[in-house]
């Protein structure tokens, strides 16, 4: 879902746990997308979500991209592979983000 169906569907909604993925993850940006309609939509889960959940892998971690959509902070637990950025992974468990790696 896009454009505001998907964004008035998830500005209404509460959920336990919100799931997403990302096309960036730094620690100067954040949590960032390079689509602009993702973000808003993206945005929306991270703030009616009681917990988020955050899928990227080794590519994403350590590279910003144009869009942040939230903070380390937002992060409950990311799910990543063993190629992941070990510097960045470090910051991340050090602000209390549960890491968890799938070796591939």
């Amino acid at each position: 879902m896009i454009g505001d169906l998907a964004f008035n569907s998830f500005h209404t909604m509460r959920a336990d746990v919100g799931i997403i993925g990302c096309t960036g993850l730094d620690s100067e940006m954040g949590i960032s997308t390079s689509q602009i309609h993702e973000a808003r939509i993206n945005r929306e889960i991270i703030k009616n979500s009681a917990k988020l959940i955050l899928v990227a892998d080794y590519r994403k971690i350590g590279t910003p991209s144009n869009f942040s959509i939230g903070n380390f902070d937002d992060i409950d637990l990311l799910i990543t592979d063993s190629f992941a950025n070990e510097e960045t992974l470090r910051l991340l468990r050090k602000r209390g983000v549960e890491v968890i790696q799938v070796p591939i």
